[in-house]
Order: structure tokens, then C-alpha cells, then sequence
């Protein structure tokens, strides 16, 4: 294929312009996660580009079709609240529905394996409390509510404290003012401003159609982070509220949501060289971190977490292969680990490819001799330097108490990690509610209980014993094993040949002597519990939890510490890189967090970094996808319905209908990452061609820095959805309902 158009783009902040340039073979994109309220600060550069519209992408209220799942994006495409987001969005929600499956005795239920089709309204299924749609309402500067006056206070944990209250009241108050509202003060530019940002929390989420995993999950961990890409990655989820608009949990009598807003598709799609908007909610970057912290991230924290995981991983699939059910309770969190595993593996070689540590330290040091005029630009570095090392101390023995009450494997152990929350609670509800932590604050009490619910699902007390017996043997054998671990768990530890013996016994008596693997105890306890009948109790694991939550209230005092000595050096070093670049003619955008961004660039290949320089066109299509299929490869079988459309081509020369060619994934140098899956992928028009998934392996350090020239996109075409929903799984009322009756593929790609 021949690039439509070559360009460049230079943006700065007093004006933009677009220049073509003959001998640049792609995009060449800048690159921004924008806030809404900046890209009103480049209305004229997406004009210039062609956007129709470009006020739409400054206003939160009319980009409400844009919202979050809590840990991926998705967009409303109908007036009746359907969703679209990832395949992989929606894995947690038909592992829900294969465990609630189970738990009634279908021990043949696998909605992952097989998908799931309603065919009626009546017959959308929950998505389980994990699932809430996030519809953004407004985001309002609060900047000064937080901080004022912080500076007069001398004590650092002081600060921190008094910054977590004042967020702490902003939210409450946004909160009591309409209980369908969840609140969050949000920091930006490392907490240099504070946006409150309210968000309609719909509650009732359903299941309406996932396809089936060889087609949504086709080249699994293979191509994972790769191109070419042809994989099916997209579902549809339903938001329901009750008859008269209000959100409340799953009730058979609740409605489908009526949104203010909703995308409409364009079954066109997109063509090479034209441009895609991307909106969503990007979890979190790190390019505004100093040299220091990077080389700490990439020399220390990523190799030990790297090597941590990697050994989890390997237990987990080997109970994985041991028992069905054990596979189906653990099939989602095997998946989300080795997402996490490849995004480390391939980003640690691409830092090391573009040499990034010393990069990020020749990049300091330029903005340091910029700053020799200035004596306040220089001395913001050295001292966020200073600052954020000190902050990074003990950092290993930190990691240790995770792992039973915070991080991803303490859930899947649980049992610790309720203890903790139950000991906590106790504590915390004896307070004023202004007064507790935010965390156990009585607006998040009923999610707590939901917390134990969903979580009972996937709970096996076989597999939390062998997971708690790997967490004591790496902490025995890194020499970091906290206090408690050995006054109560191992309290006759000799090292040696018959250790192993020693610590399963051990924990065969805990888990004997423990009511809390029911969720029944585990509920009244966090709702009844206080202090004093917690310390009476005879169950081992509460007496851990106790001591567990004393090691999160330090916990607490130390982050609230950090804060506070972050609040004094943060402006003064995000002043120093604010004006640097706008020395450049370059506008500042903050770290990734979770809130509604804006990012744009065009459909276009790039030439990859790490296949000798081999030119990677920018689509996949059908033929590509039965070219890679592999009859019993779990990770590459292309399902037989799809087979079938290729070898009636022979039969229909224009390639029209069922047997038509058509377009499956394409490439865009857009700024994403990860929380950016399933956002919706606008043309100029802002209509929805495409899904974003993935990213291509070159280019996994754009957390770190953007690179035009590299980091594409990868993201699924809209005229593959269409094609599936039309001749694979005959989606009728779906179709009908985005209107796109009678929709057909009529035309060869």
C-alpha cells in the first residue's frame, strides 16, 4: 500500500502548523495524553488536520460516551446504554459468569472458551460487582482547596495528613450531593494541581455479547505486543439503572441506560494515512519522573518484579494444569499476569535498545544547563533528586508486607488480605466518619462487601495454601521476612532439609484453625467486628490480620510523609520542565492517571527497530488471519465459520458478503497506555472506526517517552466487528440497535 499523505506536525503553544514533508516516510507524531481543557489549547492544529469538530474534544460532559470501566475504557454506541470495549475487558466478567456457572454444579460451563450471545434483552447476564460503568460528569480545578496553606505547616506527615483530609472532604461533600456520583480528586503533574472530577457510577452492568476466544483472544501471549496482530478483540456490555434513572446493583426490574450522548459507527472504517483520535482513560506513565528514579525503575525495581513474577507465574500454571476448575478459577489471572510479564520482558528490551537511562540523563542535564540563568530551575532539580531517593529507601522490605494484604497476589490468598480489612474496619468504624482513612470511609463499605462476594467465586483453599507457601519461601530465602511471619506463622523456622515439610504443616494448621475462608464470616466480621473481640479471638489469621493492619497504618503515615515532601519540591521541578519545553515551543503533558484523555496522530506503518528494518504496513486482513491458523493450537485456530468465508471466495470473484476480504486490525501512531484498552478510535468526524488493544514491542518504552518515528498503536478495525457480528455469530439485534441494520460487506479491501 502507498501512504495517502506524508506529513509532519510541529505544535507549540502560541501556534501550530502543518507542514508535508516529501521524504518522510510515515506519521511523525509529537505525541500527548491531553487533558480535555488542552486540547482547546490546539483547537486550531486538529482544525488544520481536518477535525470537524474539535471543540467536542475539550468537554468532558459531551465526550460522556467515552467511559471507563475502572480498569479499561469503552464507549456507549446506542441510546440504550450498549457498550463496546475489549475482548479482554470483558474476560473478568465471563469468568463470573463461568464461576457463578460452577457454583450452581455446571461443571461444563466456559463462557471464555465458547463466548456468550443474548439473544434477548431477558437474557443479558451480570457481569458480577466487579463491573461498573464510569460516566465522566465534570472536572473542576480544586487546586487551591488542596494545598492552601499547606506550605505554613512544618511536619511533614503533617502536611501529607492535612492534604489527605482536605481530599478527603472535597469528595465526601461531591458525594452527598447526589449518591449516583462517585467523587475523586485527582492529582495531576505529580500533584502540582488537583482536578475533582465527578462521574456517574452505574452499578448494574450486564454481559450481551463476547465472541468466542479464538477469535477474541486469537495469537494470545504469542503476538501479544506484536505486529501483525489479527485477533477479534472487542465485546459488548450493557449499563442498567433502575426504572426511574437511578443507579443501583443488579435488580431484575432494572432498565438499560438512556446516555446523553453515544457514538455512532462508521462502517466505512479508515484508510491509510488518515487520521484517528483515540479517547479514553491511560493508566499510568512515568515521563515526568527525574533521571534518578528512571534508573532506579530500570536497574532494580523492574528486574526484582520481573524475577518475582516470573517464578509466581510458574506456579500458577502448573496448579492451572492440575485441576478444570482450577484452571477456570485461575485462567484470568494467568492471563492478566502474563500481560503484565511481556509488557516488562519487551519494554526492558526496548529501553536497553534506545540506551533510555542514559538518555534521561543527558535530556536532566541539557534542562539543567538551560537553567544556569535561573538559580530556581537548577536547584528544582538537585532537590527533587535528593527528595525522591531518600523516598525510595526500604523499598524491598515494603514489597514483602504487599504480598499478603495489598498487591495482586494477596488476592490470590485472600484470606490475609481480608484480615487485614476486617482489622482495619474494626478500628476505623469506631471514628467519626470524617475522621477514618479514606479507604474505609463508609462510601466504600458496600464495595468492600463486594470485594468478599466476587471474591469467594474464584477462592480455593488449595490454591491460596500453595500460593501462601510461596510467598514464605521467597521471603524466607530473600532474608526479608517480616516479623509476623515468623512469631506466627513459622515460629520454629530451622533451615534446612525438612523446611519445606515444616512450612506446610504450618499452614495446614492455620487454615484448620481459621473461620475465615466463609465469606458469610468474613462479611459480619467486617460489618460487626471491633477491636476488642478481634484480639480475643482464637483464629490465627485474625491475630496476622491485626498485626497486618498495625504494618498498614505505618504504612499509611509513611505515604502521608511522602506526600508532604513531595508537595514542597513537585512545583517548583514541574515549573523547571514546564518552561524548558515551552523554551522549545512544546506544551507539557501530564503522567497518565486514569482520567479522560485525548491523543491523536494517523493510520500509517512504521519501519521496526528490532526486524531489520522490515517496513510493517499498517493492516491485517482475513487472508493474514487464516495464514497463521493452526488446527488444535489453542492460541492460533481460527474457528471453522471463518475458514469457511475464505474458501467461498472462490466462488464469489468480487468478494462480496460472507466470503468478502475485509480489513481486521490496523496501526496508528497514537500516545497510549495501558487503561487505554478499549478506547474508542474516532475518525475526523468522531465517528468510531476502531478499538485500541495493544501497542507494538519496538516502541513498549512510550511510558517512558513518545517516539513518532516507532510506537504505533495497535487496534481492532470496526469493519471486522461489523463482518463478525454479521456472518460468523449472526448478532441481529445488536446490529439493529447501532443501526446498522441490513448492514453487508459489499465491497472487496
Amino acid at each position: 500500500m502507498m501512504l495517502r499523505r506524508q506529513v509532519l506536525v510541529a505544535s507549540s503553544l502560541l501556534s501550530s502548523c502543518l507542514a508535508f514533508a516529501a521524504d518522510v516516510p510515515k506519521w511523525i507524531n509529537p505525541g500527548g495524553m491531553w487533558m480535555p481543557e488542552q486540547i482547546k489549547q490546539q483547537k486550531g492544529l486538529l482544525g488544520k488536520l481536518g477535525v470537524q469538530d474539535p471543540a467536542f474534544f475539550s468537554d468532558p460532559q459531551r465526550m460522556s460516551s467515552v467511559v471507563s470501566l475502572g480498569f479499561c475504557s469503552a464507549s456507549f454506541v446506542s441510546k440504550k446504554g450498549l457498550v463496546i470495549t475489549n475482548h479482554h475487558c470483558a474476560r473478568d466478567a465471563v469468568n463470573h459468569m463461568t464461576k457463578e456457572a460452577l457454583a450452581r454444579g455446571d461443571a461444563s460451563a466456559d463462557y471464555v472458551k465458547t463466548g456468550f450471545y443474548a439473544k434477548k434483552l431477558e437474557e443479558e447476564a451480570p457481569a458480577g460487582s466487579g463491573y461498573h460503568v464510569y460516566v465522566t460528569q465534570s472536572e473542576e480545578d480544586v487546586t487551591a482547596r488542596v494545598t492552601a496553606g499547606l506550605e505554613l505547616i512544618v511536619d511533614h506527615t503533617a502536611r501529607g495528613f492535612a492534604q489527605e483530609n482536605r481530599i478527603k472532604a472535597i469528595e465526601q461533600d461531591a458525594e452527598k450531593a447526589d449518591s449516583d456520583i462517585k467523587a475523586e480528586v485527582k492529582a495531576y503533574f505529580r500533584g502540582e494541581k488537583f482536578i475533582l472530577i465527578k462521574k456517574l457510577n452505574i452499578k448494574d452492568v450486564r454481559v450481551v455479547y463476547v465472541p468466542e476466544n479464538r477469535i477474541g483472544n486469537f495469537g494470545g501471549e504469542t503476538d501479544n505486543w506484536h505486529w501483525q496482530r489479527q485477533v477479534g478483540d472487542y465485546s459488548f456490555l450493557r449499563a442498567y439503572v433502575s426504572p426511574d434513572g437511578k443507579s443501583r446493583e443488579y435488580h431484575k426490574d432494572n432498565v438499560p441506560y438512556a446516555p446523553k450522548s453515544f457514538l455512532q459507527i462508521e462502517p466505512l472504517g479508515i484508510k491509510e494515512g488518515d487520521l484517528a483520535l483515540v479517547a479514553g482513560y491511560p493508566g499510568r506513565t512515568v515521563r515526568l519522573h527525574t533521571a534518578g528514579e528512571i534508573k532506579w525503575r530500570v536497574e532494580e525495581f523492574i528486574p526484582f518484579t520481573q524475577k518475582k513474577y516470573g517464578s509466581l507465574r510458574t506456579l500458577l500454571g502448573e496448579l492451572s494444569g492440575k485441576k478444570e476448575d482450577w484452571r477456570k478459577k485461575l485462567d484470568g489471572r494467568i492471563k492478566s499476569l502474563d500481560n503484565s510479564m511481556n509488557n516488562y520482558k519487551e519494554s526492558m528490551a526496548a529501553l536497553k535498545r534506545i540506551n533510555y537511562v542514559a538518555k534521561k540523563k543527558e535530556q536532566q542535564d541539557a534542562m539543567s544547563v538551560w537553567g544556569k540563568g535561573a538559580p530556581r530551575y537548577t536547584e528544582a532539580i538537585e532537590e527533587m533528586e535528593i527528595a525522591t531517593a531518600k523516598l525510595r529507601q526500604n523499598w524491598k522490605k515494603d514489597d514483602v508486607f504487599t504480598n499478603f494484604s495489598v498487591n495482586f497476589i494477596s488476592s490470590l490468598i485472600h484470606v490475609f488480605r481480608s484480615a487485614t480489612h476486617i482489622a482495619r474496619m474494626a478500628e476505623e468504624r469506631s471514628k467519626p466518619d470524617a475522621e477514618r482513612h479514606p479507604d474505609y470511609q463508609e462510601r466504600k463499605w458496600k464495595e468492600m462487601i463486594q470485594e468478599e462476594e466476587e471474591a469467594q467465586l474464584g477462592y480455593d483453599s488449595e490454591i491460596s495454601k500453595q500460593i501462601l507457601h510461596w510467598v514464605l519461601k521467597q521471603a524466607i530465602d530473600n532474608a526479608a521476612a517480616p516479623d509476623f511471619v515468623q512469631e506466627d506463622i513459622l515460629p520454629e523456622l530451622v533451615k534446612g532439609d525438612g523446611v519445606d515439610i515444616y512450612i506446610r504443616s504450618q499452614i495446614d494448621k492455620l487454615y484448620v484453625a481459621t473461620s475465615l475462608e466463609k465469606k458469610e464470616t468474613r462479611v459480619q466480621l467486617l460489618k460487626e467486628a471491633t477491636v476488642e473481640s478481634l484480639h480475643a479471638s482464637t483464629d490465627p489469621i485474625i491475630q496476622i490480620g491485626l498485626k497486618l493492619a498495625a504494618i498498614q497504618k505505618i504504612q499509611d503515615n509513611k505515604d502521608r510523609h511522602d506526600n508532604g515532601v513531595l508537595f514542597k519540591v513537585v512545583p517548583r521541578y514541574i515549573d523547571t520542565l514546564r518552561a524548558f519545553l515551552e523554551a522549545q515551543g512544546k506544551l507539557l503533558a501530564p503522567d497518565a492517571n486514569s482520567t479522560l484523555r485525548v491523543t491523536f496522530g494517523h493510520v500509517a506503518g512504521y519501519r521496526s527497530q528490532t526486524k531489520e528494518g522490515e517496513w510493517q504496513y499498517p493492516f491485517t486482513d482475513l487472508d493474514s488471519l487464516v495464514q497463521k491458523h493452526r488446527i488444535g493450537d489453542k492460541e492460533f485456530e481460527v474457528p471453522e465459520r471463518i475458514l469457511g468465508s475464505v474458501q467461498c471466495r472462490k466462488f464469489a470473484p468480487f468478494g462480496a458478503g460472507p466470503c468478502g476480504n475485509v480489513h481486521v486490525n490496523f496501526l496508528a501512531a497514537l500516545d497510549t497506555t495501558g487503561g487505554n484498552s478499549g478506547s474508542a478510535a474516532l475518525n475526523s468526524s468522531g465517528k468510531l472506526i476502531g478499538l485500541l488493544f495493544d501497542g507494538n514491542s519496538d516502541a513498549l518504552y512510550s511510558d517512558y517517552e513518545f517516539n513518532g518515528k516507532e510506537v504505533r498503536s495497535i487496534l481492532v478495525d470496526i469493519r471486522y466487528v461489523l463482518w463478525l457480528m454479521t456472518y460468523i455469530d449472526n448478532t441481529t439485534r445488536l446490529l439493529e440497535e447501532v443501526g446498522l441494520a441490513g448492514w453487508k460487506q459489499d465491497h472487496a479491501e
